[in-house]
Order: structure tokens, then C-alpha cells, then sequence
């Protein structure tokens, strides 16, 4: 609790004033640690004094600061004055007094800066003091906290008497260059915690007694909700639409105009700007994988604000079924066409064991041999995949051996061709053979299922004249057909 002693000037002598002196340099000494780091002693001098009266709050930042520049540079300055008084029967001899500026919460995140008490300047006009107003300096300023927990800034003011044959009046006028501050430092000023105001007081004390600011002072209001407009800038955060791992280009709002980075494990991925739609469509480089964190922040000019997120998510590839060539009973080749080359194609049976495996071409076909011919009438299972995501199943049935069969001899001219041409049919065909003039000739390798076969004959001694039969084999010699003749012209 404060105590104060009033003392009436009647009963003033030389022994109440040796004990104000005394009791002075004992509270000046006990409080020396205090001024100097801030922290508020409990052990209050019982002769120590309060002004009564009232802070005002002019200036150009007073019903808030400004935003120019692009928002880059922040002006408005705030002007409080000061007037009050010793309550009547105080007195003083060559005292140092304190002008007290009780800050509002909002202002606790500046005031921590240690460059924040250079952006004060101001006069102090009280009792005893010459006839010009007293120039703080930065040395006479510094930071502290009252004994309710507020941030206060202390000005040491010169020292004074009264109530022995001055008067008990002050007047201190003090001016914060917030918008510089801001400016300088980056640091925002929050809006107003109860929605509508920021709180002022202050006062003269002595003794560093910080006690009673509250009781004998009235408290200003600076009526504006946001000081700081660049606060509530700095509060926008742009939307980001989903991000997916296929993705070069990321979309989303923000504040039209301004700078949009986008930033992934901590690195920069692309920058760009919000249209005049209040969208945004920026190119990234590389592609993110799948569960990377994606941060998009924008810059309105006062800095970039927090962090919009999402999470890359896997974005699932519509690849259609394959297409796939009727395959017979004996075929160890299936063939088909894709979606995309460099695809894989994957074969399984019915009981999902992989038969065979290849990828699409340039051309958007494969042609993949199995582990081995498949009977007739079973399920195959054929898909396409890209590593990721595969495509529905498309399911084959193995159709019945096609019969072994030529099906076609085109006519033969023993003077003019070289070539014997024709078609065939038979799933177990490898082999072609032919016989001139009841001589066999080698055989010749086809691909099974082709269905066209062309031979070589320029050094059979073909002549008008000769009897020459085809024949089909399969792969291990043994003959699928008896000789079907060739018609032999001149």
C-alpha cells in the first residue's frame, strides 16, 4: 500500500528537512538497482509522492498511423501532454522526480526493443526549473514495469523543489515516432485486445514509486480498434487451392497486387503476384512429391505474413484399360496397344501369377512373350501401370488352337519371281518347308501366328516344269500338313 505523509508548511523546519533529505537519499539509494534494470521494488519510501492529473494524445498518428511507399514505409507520430500537480503540502528540496508513460499492452513487443526509447523526444516544464523547458536526452529515458505488471517508459527529470516557494505544477510534453519505429524495425503494433481502444496514463513521481499511477491519474484512451494498419495486413494469409504431385503450377487469393512465395522444405519453389481477381497462378519448379509441405505466404509491402499449408497429395492417373490382340491356345506372344509409351504391361493368369511383363512403344503398342503358351479357354489378366497407379483390368479368354492350315499360295512365275508367297493359319505353325521335285528343301523359321510367309527360292532350280508342295511344321520339325502344290507358270 502507498504511503504518504503530507506535510503541513507550518510545521516545516530544519529538522522535517533533514529527515526528506534523509529519507530521500535512503530511497534513491534503495532503488538504484531498480532504475537501472526495470524491475520494481515493494520497499516504497513513505514520503514519496504521485502527480495528480492527466495524459493527452495528439499528433498525426493519433487516430492512426499510415501506410505509403507501398505499404513499405509507415508514418504517424503520437504527442502526449502532460499537466498535473503535487497534491497540496508535498514538498522537495533539489529532488529528481520521474515523468512515468504507462503503455498499453499492445505496445510490450516494442517496447522490448532496445532501440525503442531513441524514438522518443520531449520537454519537461515543472517547479523550480529555469524559464525554458527541459530537452530530455536518450540517457534519461528508460524502460521499466509498475507494480501492476504495465510496461512503463521513465524520464529522469532534472532535479526540482517545491511547495516551499515554487508551485506544484508540471507540465511534460513527450512525442513517440511509432510510424519511424515501425518502419525501422519491422514491428508490428497489434490491434486494440478489447476491441475498441488503447489505454494511456501517466504521471510525475518520486522515489521511483510506481504504486499509485492509477488511483491519481486518469487514464486516456486513444479511440482507434487498429493503431497499426499494416498489422491487420500482416495478418492477411492467402488461401492455396489442393497441390497435387502431377502439379507445375500452384493457384489460389490473396491480396490483390501483392508478392506470393511459395516455398517447400524450406526452399523457394516459385514466386509470383495476386491478379487483380485476387487470384494467383504461380509456376513451381520441380514437381513436389507426394506428403510434401507446401507454404505460400504474400507480401503486402509490410512483410510476408504467416504461411498458408497444404500437404502435396497423390494425384491418382486415369489410365484406361489396354487393349489387347486375340491370343489363341500355343501363342507365346501377346501383343495390344497402350495408353502411354514407357507404360508397363503386366500379364497374370487367373490365379495372379505374373506370365509376362514389357512396355508400351513410341507407338503406343507392345509385344510381350510369355512364359510360356497358355491352354485354350484360360483367363489371362492383362493391365497397365505407370509405377504408381494401374489401369482396370482388361481380362482375355484363350481362344482354341486355330487350325493348322494354308489357307492361300499366290501363283509362281519360274522365269520372273524368286519369292514363293502365301498366307497360313495354326497357333502351333514355327516352320516352312518346301519340296521341289520330290527334294526337300531346309526348312525356314516363321513367327507364330503371323499368317503370311514368303520363301526364298532363287537357288531351288525352279522350272515350269516342276512339282514344288508347301508344308507347315511346328518347333520341333514334325509336319502340320501334307503338301499343298504351288501353281508354277512359265
Amino acid at each position: 500500500m502507498n504511503k504518504k505523509i503530507f506535510v503541513p508548511m507550518a510545521t516545516i523546519g530544519l529538522l522535517s528537512s533533514a529527515i526528506l533529505f534523509a529519507n530521500s537519499a535512503s530511497a534513491d539509494t534503495n532503488m538504484n538497482v531498480q532504475a537501472q534494470d526495470g524491475i520494481v521494488s515493494t520497499d516504497v519510501n513513505p514520503l514519496s509522492t504521485t502527480s495528480r492529473g492527466q495524459v493527452l494524445i495528439d499528433g498525426t498518428g493519433s487516430n492512426g498511423l499510415h501506410l505509403t511507399s507501398g505499404n513499405t514505409v509507415t508514418t504517424g507520430q503520437l504527442d502526449f501532454t502532460y499537466s498535473g500537480s503535487f497534491p497540496v503540502g508535498s514538498i522537495g528540496w533539489n529532488q529528481e522526480t520521474e515523468f512515468v508513460l504507462v503503455l498499453p499492452s499492445e505496445l510490450d513487443e516494442a517496447a522490448q526493443d532496445p532501440s525503442f526509447i531513441t524514438y522518443f523526444s520531449g520537454t519537461y516544464d515543472g517547479p523550480g526549473w529555469g524559464a525554458n523547458p527541459y530537452q530530455y536526452q536518450t540517457s534519461d529515458i528508460r524502460m521499466g514495469v509498475d507494480n501492476d505488471g504495465n510496461t512503463i517508459v521513465r524520464f529522469t527529470n532534472p532535479p526540482a523543489t517545491w511547495g516551499i516557494a515554487n508551485s506544484l505544477h508540471f507540465n511534460v510534453n513527450i512525442a513517440l515516432d511509432l510510424g519511424d519505429f515501425v518502419t525501422q524495425t519491422g514491428i508490428r503494433i497489434a490491434d486494440a485486445v478489447n476491441g475498441t481502444h488503447y489505454s494511456f496514463n501517466g504521471t510525475v513521481v518520486t522515489d521511483h514509486d510506481y504504486t499509485n499511477i492509477a488511483d491519481d491519474n486518469t487514464a486516456t484512451s486513444l479511440n482507434t480498434h487498429a493503431l497499426d494498419p499494416g498489422y491487420d495486413l500482416l495478418q492477411q494469409v492467402p488461401t492455396i487451392e489442393d497441390v497435387y504431385d502431377t502439379d507445375t503450377t500452384i493457384s489460389g487469393t490473396g491480396t490483390v497486387g501483392t508478392t506470393i512465395e511459395i516455398k517447400a522444405g524450406g526452399k523457394v519453389i516459385g514466386t509470383g503476384t495476386v491478379g487483380t481477381n485476387g487470384i494467383y497462378h504461380v509456376t513451381i519448379s520441380p514437381k513436389q512429391n507426394e506428403n510434401v509441405t507446401i507454404e505460400v505466404r504474400q507480401n503486402t509491402g509490410v512483410g510476408m505474413s504467416a504461411a498458408a499449408t497444404t500437404t502435396v497429395k497423390h494425384k491418382v492417373s486415369e489410365i484406361p484399360a489396354p487393349k489387347v490382340n486375340t491370343i489363341h491356345e500355343g501363342y507365346t506372344v501377346v501383343t495390344g496397344t497402350g495408353h502411354t509409351p514407357g507404360n508397363t504391361i503386366i500379364i497374370t493368369d487367373s490365379s495372379g501369377q505374373e506370365i509376362g511383363r514389357g512396355s508400351v512403344d513410341s507407338a503406343g503398342k507392345y509385344s510381350i512373350t510369355l512364359t510360356s503358351s497358355q491352354p485354350a479357354y484360360s483367363i489371362l489378366n492383362v493391365v497397365e501401370t505407370d509405377g504408381k497407379d494401374t489401369s482396370p483390368i482388361t481380362q482375355v479368354v484363350v481362344q482354341a488352337p486355330i487350325p493348322n492350315a494354308i489357307t492361300h499360295i499366290d501363283n509362281f512365275s519360274a522365269s520372273q519371281d524368286q519369292y514363293i508367297t502365301g498366307t497360313y493359319t495354326g497357333s502351333k505353325v514355327a516352320k516352312i518347308g518346301l519340296t521341289v521335285d520330290n527334294a526337300k528343301k531346309p526348312l525356314i523359321k516363321i513367327t507364330p501366328g503371323n499368317g503370311n510367309f514368303s520363301i526364298f527360292t532363287s537357288t531351288y532350280g525352279i522350272t515350269a516344269s516342276s512339282t514344288v508342295l508347301v508344308t507347315l511344321y511346328d518347333a520341333n520339325d514334325v509336319a502340320l500338313t501334307s503338301g499343298n502344290s504351288v501353281s508354277v507358270l512359265p
